[in-house]
């Protein structure tokens, strides 16, 4: 808002969620995706906040899968990019409880998401997902990192390529044994 303080606003259309993403999508607009309501059910929907009209809208068709504890990722926040623009969502937890590998992305051009491919380092929740690399440079990258595989805390990363939505590299995170 410009003046540094906290101030009310509506509550979200679709009601109560929980282990959703929030994600930036330019720079009046945030994206609530996925989770879980008051209710239990695991959601596919999503809603976006206008912080210029201070109201919530669902733009976006559902994802194909209803996910929660997911990351999600944006690339370029750039409004003159906005049908480049990769909004993709990684793993998670679906309406069972059983941990997703699978790779889902928005494709604004079709207005519709595809399951790209699964994670290489397989089935992952609560870890969190970056973009690496200048905006608009084809060769940014995905970098998702640790989370819980259903059994135990992981350490690994991945690197997607941005351009291609294909699988580039894998490691594990440094630590001190």
């Amino acid at each position: 808002t410009g003046n540094s303080q906290w101030y009310n606003t509506t509550q979200l259309s679709k009601g109560k969620r929980y282990s959703h993403t929030t994600t930036v999508m330019n720079a009046t607009s945030i994206l609530v995706l996925g989770g879980i309501d008051g209710a239990g059910n695991t959601l596919a929907n999503s809603e976006i906040y206008d912080a210029r009209t201070k109201t919530w809208s669902q733009t976006l068709p559902d994802m194909k899968t209803p996910r929660s504890q997911h990351a999600t990722a944006v690339t370029s926040l750039s409004p003159e990019d906005k049908d480049s623009r990769k909004l993709c969502v990684f793993g998670g937890k679906d309406h069972d409880g059983n941990v997703l590998k699978s790779i889902e992305c928005y494709d604004s051009i079709s207005n519709e998401w595809n399951i790209i491919g699964n994670m290489q380092f397989g089935a992952r929740y609560g870890h969190s997902v970056q973009v690496i690399g200048k905006a608009n440079d084809s060769e940014q990258i995905f970098l998702i990192y640790g989370g819980n595989d259903g059994t135990s805390a992981q350490r690994s990363t991945e690197y997607w390529s941005t351009d291609s939505l294909s699988f580039v590299q894998a490691g594990n995170a440094l630590v001190d044994e």
